[in-house]
C-alpha cells in the first residue's frame, strides 16, 4: 500500500501501487505524503480566489510542481531538460529567472520544477490544465514525450510576504483616510473663515454709513432775539401760545421781504415766510 493525495477530501489517502507510468502522487507513508502535500488543493480554486491586482501587485509566489514523462527512456537528461525548459518558456509566456530548480531523474522519467513570480498561481493554473488535458507534448530532436496526465502534483510553498505586511498595509489605509479627513476639515475650516470675513466687512460698511431722511430743503429760521433754528422737516418751529389758535386759509401767507428792515451783525439777511396763523 501507498498513499496518495486527494485534492477533494484534502486529506492523504492509500491505494495499491501498480507502478503504471511513474505516477508520482504516491507516496512511501502518510507522514511523507501530509509533509508534502500540506495546505496543497485544486489550483483552479487557489487561481478562482485570488484578485488581479493581488496577483500583479502583491508578493512573489512560489509553487513546486512535479509530473512524469511518457515515452522512451531519457538518454540524454541535459538535452531534454533544455527541450522542456524552451517549451515551457515559449507556451506558458515563463521567463529564465522565473523557472527555477527544473530536473528530471532519468529513473523514473520524472520532472520537478519551481515556478516563482508575482503571477506564480497563473502560470501553474495553465500548466496544470495543459497537462491534465494530454496536451504538453514536446520532443528533444530525437524522442517525442508527453505529459502523464495522472502524475501532475503541485504544491504552493510559502510566500515571500513578510509579517508586517498586512499591518503595514493597512496603516496605508489608515494613513489616507487620516490625510483625507484633515484636509476636508482644513477646507471645511477656510470656507467657514473667508464668509466671515466678508459679513464682518459688509457689516462694518452698513454702520459707517446711516440712513438720513429728509423732508424739504433745510431752511434757517431766524428768531426775534437773532439766534437761528435750523429746520430739518420743512416746517417751522413753532412756540406753544396761550389762548384761541385760528387756523387761515393757506392762500393767505405773507411775505415780508428783508429789505426795510435794518441790517445788524448779529441778523442774517434772509427772507422770510411767515404763515398766516394768528394768535389771539
Amino acid at each position: 500500500n501507498r498513499f496518495h493525495f486527494n485534492p477533494l477530501l484534502r486529506e492523504c489517502r492509500p491505494f495499491v501501487y501498480g507502478g503504471c507510468e511513474g505516477n508520482l502522487n504516491n507516496f512511501e507513508s502518510e507522514v511523507q505524503c501530509q509533509r508534502f502535500c500540506h495546505g496543497m488543493g485544486p489550483i483552479e480554486v487557489m487561481s478562482a480566489s485570488i484578485h488581479n491586482d493581488d496577483v500583479f501587485h502583491g508578493p512573489e509566489q512560489s509553487f513546486q510542481m512535479r509530473f512524469s514523462l511518457s515515452g522512451s527512456k531519457i538518454e540524454d537528461k541535459e538535452r531534454v531538460t533544455r527541450a522542456l525548459r524552451s517549451y515551457l518558456m515559449d507556451h506558458f509566456s515563463l521567463d529564465r529567472s522565473e523557472l527555477k530548480d527544473l530536473s528530471i531523474r532519468e529513473e523514473d522519467n520524472s520532472v520537478h520544477l519551481l515556478i516563482q513570480s508575482h503571477d506564480a498561481v497563473i502560470k501553474t493554473d495553465r500548466i496544470a490544465k495543459e497537462i491534465s488535458s494530454g496536451k504538453m507534448t514536446f520532443d528533444d530532436g530525437s524522442s517525442s514525450y508527453r505529459a502523464n496526465p495522472h502524475s501532475f502534483s503541485s504544491k504552493q510553498l510559502a510566500m515571500d510576504r513578510p509579517k508586517s505586511v498586512g499591518s503595514t498595509s493597512t496603516g496605508s489605509r489608515m494613513l489616507y483616510w487620516g490625510i483625507m479627513l484633515v484636509s476636508i476639515l482644513v477646507g471645511i475650516l477656510v470656507f467657514t473663515s473667508i464668509i466671515c470675513v466678508c459679513a464682518f466687512f459688509l457689516c462694518r460698511r452698513e454702520d459707517s454709513v446711516s440712513p438720513r431722511a429728509f423732508r424739504g430743503a433745510p431752511s434757517t429760521d431766524v428768531s426775534s432775539d437773532g439766534s437761528d433754528r435750523g429746520r430739518d422737516t420743512g416746517t417751522h418751529e413753532r412756540r406753544p401760545h396761550l389762548g384761541l389758535l385760528i387756523q387761515q386759509p393757506p392762500a393767505s401767507v405773507l411775505r415780508v421781504p428783508n429789505k426795510g428792515l435794518p441790517r445788524h451783525n448779529s441778523q442774517p439777511s434772509l427772507d422770510r415766510e411767515v404763515p398766516a396763523t394768528l394768535y389771539y
